[in-house]
């Protein structure tokens, strides 16, 4: 999600680290190393990264987040636009992440099986095309609040 501070793309910002500042992946242009991304939902002022795939760019669409904390549990509140469903997304997995550059080895499971990012953050399945961007698998439109965590027994409530 973006926010008044997005520079345009021929204006970087830098800090005192030199790292460029803003809101979304296109800090990350002029890295050494290419990205792989794609089918990401971009809100207010948030831009991609050159070279993703099938970007969705909402820049006048204010998703209001706020985190709400009640009792020993934290909600995620906002508001999702229509259009941010209308991503083209593929599901996470070995064969496509490939190999990290640096080592040399696949990106995997613990147990050496193959990566399969088929469930979302509560436990539900994901399409295998055509998923809902981001951590949450279809949760519809309008404000939403999802419960992150609790003290007692983690995550896992809308």
């Amino acid at each position: 999600m973006g926010g008044p501070e997005s520079e345009p793309p021929g204006s970087p910002k830098t800090n005192i680290t030199g790292r460029f500042v803003g809101f979304g992946l296109w800090v990350y242009n002029t890295r050494e190393f290419a990205l792989q991304t794609g089918g990401n939902v971009y809100y207010k002022g948030a831009r991609p990264y050159s070279k993703e795939a099938a970007p969705v760019i909402l820049s006048n669409v204010d998703p209001q987040p706020a985190v709400l904390e009640e009792g020993d549990s934290v909600y995620l509140r906002l508001r999702l636009a229509e259009e941010g469903r209308k991503t083209a997304t593929t599901r996470v997995t070995t064969a496509l992440l490939g190999r990290a550059r640096v080592p040399g080895l696949p990106y995997e499971n613990a147990d050496g099986s193959p990566l399969v990012i088929d469930h979302d953050y509560y436990g539900k399945q994901r399409r295998e095309t055509g998923s809902t961007a981001g951590p949450f698998e279809d949760l519809g439109q309008g404000e939403l609040r999802l419960k992150v965590w609790t003290g007692r027994t983690g995550a896992g409530e809308r």
